[in-house]
This record gives structure tokens, sequence and C-alpha cells, in this order.
């Protein structure tokens, strides 16, 4: 269900300026009926249920640290970009590997996180396919038909 989707997400993003938040909707159970379902989640559970998660977030940030070093492509700011980045536990265990790694990366969030998002993926975009066509305008002159 989309929209019990949306609403975890944004129950996870509110526990990152809260200590608690109770997720409630109406779900349909496996007659078909709808079940209401509430319950309150601590942001200290919830960040021992996603903590292996936020592990494998740190590794990956790790290995790209590390390809980036060994191919002499200089790195000194880390930038947070996504709804995971919101959550305290992901930013202070990055923020501890990298203190820890004695790298001295910064560590920083970026106020328009959507906007970073798609800017990435026009970027991405770019880099994947350089050759766009160039854009036709409305009422421009077509090319004669071969002969």
């Amino acid at each position: 269900d989309p929209m019990s989707l949306l609403l975890c997400r944004e129950r996870k993003e509110d526990l990152s300026q809260q200590s608690r938040q109770t997720f409630s909707n109406m779900l349909k159970g496996a007659d078909g009926q709808l079940i209401r379902f509430r319950h309150t989640v601590t942001r200290e559970v919830f960040e021992d249920l996603i903590r292996p998660h936020a592990a494998k977030t740190v590794e990956l940030v790790r290995q790209e640290l590390e390809a980036a070093a060994r191919d002499e492509r200089p790195v000194d700011t880390v930038v947070l970009v996504g709804g995971s980045t919101r959550v305290p536990l992901v930013q202070r265990m990055l923020r501890e590997a990298l203190q820890k790694a004695g790298t001295g990366i910064e560590l920083r969030t970026w106020e328009q996180q959507d906007a970073a998002v798609a800017l990435g993926t026009a970027y991405a975009a770019h880099e994947r396919w350089p050759a766009a066509p160039e854009p036709r305008t409305a009422g421009a002159e077509k090319p004669p038909p071969p002969a």
C-alpha cells in the first residue's frame, strides 16, 4: 500500500526530531477486513532496528573513500542526501567512522535534500547519456525530406 509506505517514511523522518512516534493506519487483513494498526516506537528502539543497515552505509562510504584515494581523487567532504541521512544514528555513525579513520573529511548535510537528489539524478543521467539530442522548439522548421 503506497499510502502506508509514505506514512512510514514520514514517521521515520519524525523520529529524527522526536524521541517517540506513533504509527497509525488502517491495514487490510488476510481475510480482507480492515484492521486498525497503532504502535508507538521510541527513537532508541528504531535505532536498534536500523543499526545493521546504518553500518552497511558506513561500510559503503568507507569503500568509496578508499577507492577515491587509490584513484588519486581527493575527497574533503561527504554530503548526506536522502531520507535516511536525516536519521541522527546514521549521521553519528558516519561522523564517528570518519573521525576514527583520521581522514579530516567533513560531513555535511544539505538543507534542500530533495533538490539534491534531483540534481544528482540529472548529473548521473548526463554521465550515462552525455550525447543527448538537441531539444526541438515549437515551430522550428523541419528539414526537407530526402530526395
